[in-house]
């Protein structure tokens, strides 16, 4: 049984916490696209593979520099935010449709990753 109060909550929501932003990192690391590694090295070797991680690996901490940056001249608390201080409100549309692009492509790597592992799993178990 859920009993709702009628009391206002003691502090109103200010953003994320930061528990909640790490799972939330923990998740998108540990997500569909640790588990695409190895297909990806595959495809273009070893050293092409580590390369390509260091690459994106610098451009992924120049990025987080930037962000952390933009903070000291627009002091918002989340993406949208700062995109819409940024780029106005086209930013803001920019934003919702890339993170909806980016949760999307997340669903079809995990239904990927399921249909290529279940079926050799069920058979392994016997089924």
């Amino acid at each position: 049984m859920v009993i709702l109060s009628s009391k206002p909550s003691p502090r109103p929501s200010e953003g994320a916490s930061l528990a909640s932003g790490v799972f939330n990192l923990l998740n998108t690391i540990i997500g569909g696209g640790i588990l695409g590694l190895p297909y990806a090295f595959r495809g273009c070797g070893i050293l092409v593979g580590i390369g390509y991680q260091c690459l994106f690996g610098a451009m992924t901490l120049h990025a987080l520099r930037l962000l952390l940056l933009s903070l000291r001249y627009a002091p918002v608390r989340s993406y949208e935010e700062l995109a819409r201080s940024a780029l106005g409100v086209k930013g803001w549309y920019a934003y919702n449709i890339a993170a909806f692009s980016n949760c999307y492509g997340a669903c079809v790597s995990y239904l990927i990753v399921v249909a290529d592992v279940v079926p050799h799993l069920l058979v392994e178990m016997g089924g």
